[in-house]
């Protein structure tokens, strides 16, 4: 009862959070402190339409936030996601709950953020076969706006992010060993024209590492992004994503680069925001 009550007391956090949050929208008219986005992107592989390894889904977020009038920030997100393949059904991904504060900034040039995440053990992976308690994160991101010296509406990120995940056993019931560290790299490039366009590429580089201290393949996750703001409430994202394992299946070639037929993904999205 124990372990049931400290698996799943996450998960009720982070659910219960959202619903606080969309239970609150109503106070948007007399507060400015509270806001509500939810996107619903379609996904694709490469594969052709009549291919057996064809996938089409679709992805739902709901991400509620509270920025209190200190500059503390505290953001929800639960993803929710449908596969038009096999059983066709929607399924959680692991959610979580995020505050930030801003740190750091230097004449609107430099600006540094303090942020960490908690996670909860939504999806049937987590909660079924790796038995995850939660996961503890911490991300400081670094960001420039090189408008400030000249280059109009470009922008520089790099975030830096270590995770701690803890399980209630060290071993997965299908027998891998849990991932206990991870450390993911973000760098970002972006690039803002007529007031309502934007470009971008973001590039992840994640390296893990067992219980069994052994360290599994690393992994690199590619996007390029063009976006658009239709209003206030509305805007919409095209883009095209590559992720996978860093080495071909040789163990030395990289296998690193922008596109790919097998595991490269076009995807759009529509953001709306309370």
């Amino acid at each position: 009862m124990r372990n049931f009550l400290q698996r799943d007391s996450m998960s009720l956090s982070i659910v219960t959070l959202a619903m606080l949050v969309c239970a609150s929208l109503p106070l948007k008219v007399y507060s400015k402190n509270f806001f509500f986005n939810t996107s619903v992107t379609g996904n694709t592989n490469r594969y052709k339409w009549d291919s057996i390894n064809k996938e089409n889904s679709l992805d739902v977020e709901l991400k509620p936030k509270y920025r209190s009038n200190s500059g503390i920030t505290l953001s929800g997100y639960v993803p929710i996601s449908k596969s038009f393949k096999g059983e066709k059904k929607w399924s959680l991904s692991d959610g979580f709950v995020q505050p930030s504060y801003p740190i750091y900034e230097y004449e609107e040039l430099l600006s540094i953020t303090g942020v960490g995440r908690i996670y909860g053990p939504l999806s049937e992976a987590s909660k079924n076969d790796t038995k995850m308690i939660t996961k503890f994160s911490v991300l400081p991101t670094f960001s420039a706006d090189l408008s400030q010296i000249g280059a109009t509406g470009l922008g520089l990120v790099y975030r830096p992010q270590y995770t701690y995940g803890v399980y209630e056993y060290k071993t997965s019931l299908s027998g891998k060993s849990n991932t206990l560290h991870t450390f993911t790299q973000l760098y970002g490039i972006s690039f803002d024209f007529l007031e309502k366009f934007s470009i971008s590429t973001s590039f992840f580089y994640s390296l893990y590492w067992t219980h069994k201290k052994n360290q599994k393949e690393d992994s690199f996750y590619w996007i390029q992004e063009a976006s658009m703001i239709v209003n206030d409430y509305l805007s919409w994202d095209l883009g095209y994503s590559n992720q996978a394992g860093v080495k071909k299946d040789n163990g030395y070639d990289s296998n690193i680069k922008l596109t790919d037929d097998s595991s490269g993904t076009f995807y759009t999205s529509l953001t709306l925001k309370f």
